[in-house]
């Protein structure tokens, strides 16, 4: 049922105005997302038209309309889900706070992303409602455009911070609708991958505390689907319901039996002396599993094979493990043998590839990801007004992963549009901060070729500056020569949308592609950046000069500004000012740094 407007209002005013600030203990724990005091104002306000002019059939219609989005979006939840979602929506809209602090687990997590579940799908409803609101409350406030700008604000800020609490109650609600076997395979009962990797975690915790080592074992088991297809009273599920019970009854106490597949069992086996000790019994639940399953006088045989990986030996980490295995039993198969031991040879580069890409979607899930900044000079004027956005991921184990890699592996994942949200609201919200501190700085934000194939990329780039309280001119989209070029026609298209918002669009690498002026001419940008290769070495190498003063011609000669990246020393700088270049950045200025020491810099080094 949706809360009173009335009663929602009151108690979100009454945890916001005091201290103005709200803390998520969700989706960033250390995200703290502060009102200005127009806003807490703006809010009391509002709290105050709504309760004078509520009207729930129009909240009534909207719950219908938000449910009939997601079901028309094919998103695999259920009718029932679909509008506990567009409730919640309205509860969101109605700025109704409620801690959540159920933390999905990661592995949880994983199969509810693998679904196919595109973030995309839930921000649109969302969005939805969140203008729905602000329309109501333009007309609630008439002509006070401040205190309208500022309630708007406001809305938008709660909206972009309740999002990860949406994601919360759609774990929840999967797993209700998969019921009691959410942990459980449905044919054998016995544990799935998600409850396996969990008891295994266990183990091997157990396991770090003896000298004794512990196997983790999968066996894939391949019937003859054309002995299979001829017997009737057979099934496949009766085939695995009698490996099941095979396998359960030849193990320890201490044993863990899971199915994490539907061909595939996978166990733990704790307290092994010594490696032979797992061969030895993988050897033996091979032979028992190979024996033919007879029905009707008719024998279904079976291929075993049976990948193991061992703890201490190949790490301690459960998906690490299983993951090893996995390459272990692919090794087996294609020699042709029953059971093989991981080696370090067996596929380690498709598996570290793997293993980053898990550790990226928890990553981005988990608010691990870094916004640094890098401050350009304005050689015509001598200050630093603009800084650009940069990308940073350290993974938990400490590992540096370059930017390139990471904007690969999300769009190899399929996240590069989560990703560019997330880096352009910090981004933004940075910027808001310099703004209210006193510097009229612009930042710049990088996006890619598939950012530009989302038509809705200009609509929320015109709803993130409005949720931060910035023009559109203190934001510049940074994109490359080559991403340009992969749909010329769709390109112009967002590019020009972008341009009529108001925000400035640079061509960032310039010279490393293969542009022509034809497109050049046609594209609404008003930057061109010259790539560091090309920089660095203008002193040295009189080809890279030319190319540079080149460059600076031809922006000029478009009345564009130009960028010089890569800037490390003094003489590179008055070489780059004779010629006429209008900014630079590069370590001659500042390396990039963290978010949390730009205004210490600006503060030493701008007047």
């Amino acid at each position: 049922m949706i809360l009173d407007t009335e009663d929602a209002l009151a108690s979100t005013h009454a945890q916001t105005v005091p201290k103005n600030e709200v803390h998520s203990s969700t989706f960033a724990p250390t995200l703290t997302l502060t009102f200005e005091p127009a806003e807490a104002n703006a809010l009391d306000r509002l709290q105050e038209l709504l309760a004078n002019e509520r009207d729930d059939t129009q909240l009534d219609e909207l719950v219908a309309q938000i449910a009939a989005l997601l079901h028309a979006e094919r998103s695999m939840l259920s009718e029932e889900t679909s509008a506990k979602i567009a409730d919640y929506f309205v509860r969101v809209s109605t700025l109704t706070l409620e801690p959540r602090d159920v933390v999905p687990h990661r592995e949880a997590w994983r199969e509810l992303t693998r679904k196919d579940v595109e973030p995309g799908w839930i921000m649109r409803p969302f969005s939805y409602v969140n203008e729905r609101l602000s329309a109501h409350a333009k007309s609630l406030f008439r002509g006070d455009v401040p205190m309208y700008e500022a309630a708007q604000r406001a809305l938008g800020k709660l909206a972009f911070f309740q999002l990860g609490a949406v994601f919360e109650l759609m774990h929840d609600a999967r797993r209700q609708m998969h019921g009691t076997f959410a942990l459980h395979h449905a044919l054998t009962k016995l544990p799935n991958r998600i409850l396996f990797l969990d008891l295994l975690h266990d183990r091997l915790a157990q396991n770090a505390k003896s000298s004794t080592k512990l196997a983790a074992m999968l066996i894939d088991i391949e019937f003859s689907s054309v002995v299979l297809n001829s017997v009737t009273a057979m099934t496949h599920d009766d085939l695995m319901l009698e490996c099941a019970d095979r396998l359960r009854s030849v193990l320890r106490e201490e044993d863990v039996l899971g199915q994490s597949g539907r061909n595939q069992f996978c166990l733990v086996l704790p307290n092994l002396r010594m490696e032979g000790q797992a061969q030895l019994a993988a050897s033996k639940f091979a032979r028992l599993l190979e024996i033919p399953v007879a029905k009707q006088g008719i024998e279904v045989p079976a291929r075993i094979s049976v990948g193991i990986a061992l703890a201490p030996n190949h790490g301690r980490d459960p998906e690490l493990l299983l993951q090893r295995a996995e390459l272990a039993k692919r090794e087996a198969r294609q020699r042709g043998e029953q059971v093989l031991v991981y080696e370090e040879s067996f596929g380690e580069e498709e598996l570290n590839q793997r293993l980053l890409e898990e550790q990226f979607t928890i990553a981005l899930h988990e608010n691990e990801f870094a916004v640094y900044f890098q401050p350009q000079l304005d050689l015509r004027t001598g200050q630093v007004q603009s800084v650009e956005a940069l990308l940073r991921w350290r993974t938990r184990s400490g590992e540096f992963i370059p930017p390139n890699v990471v904007v690969s592996i999300a769009e190899r994942t399929g996240q590069i549009g989560r990703l560019s949200n997330w880096m352009t609201n910090t981004a933004l919200r940075h910027c808001a901060d310099l703004q209210r501190a006193g510097y009229e700085i612009n930042v710049g934000v990088n996006l890619t070729a598939m950012n530009l194939a989302e038509r809705e990329l200009p609509d929320f780039i015109d709803q993130a500056l409005r949720t931060w309280g910035l023009s559109p001119k203190h934001l510049t989209i940074e994109i490359t020569e080559g991403s340009m070029l992969s749909d010329a026609e769709q390109t112009i298209q967002i590019l020009q949308r972008l341009n009529n918002i108001g925000v400035e669009l640079s061509i960032d690498d310039f010279g490393t592609g293969y542009s022509s002026l034809s497109y050049l001419k046609r594209l609404p940008v008003d930057e061109l950046k010259i790539d560091q290769v090309f920089v660095r070495n203008m002193l040295k190498i009189k080809r890279d000069e030319q190319i540079v003063r080149t460059v600076i011609d031809l922006a000029h000669n478009f009345d564009l500004t130009v960028i010089a990246e890569g800037v490390e020393d003094q003489e590179t700088l008055a070489a780059l000012k004779a010629l006429g270049c209008d900014k630079i950045q590069g370590y001659v200025l500042a390396r990039p740094m963290p978010a949390s020491e730009l205004l210490p810099w600006l503060e030493r080094n701008c007047e």
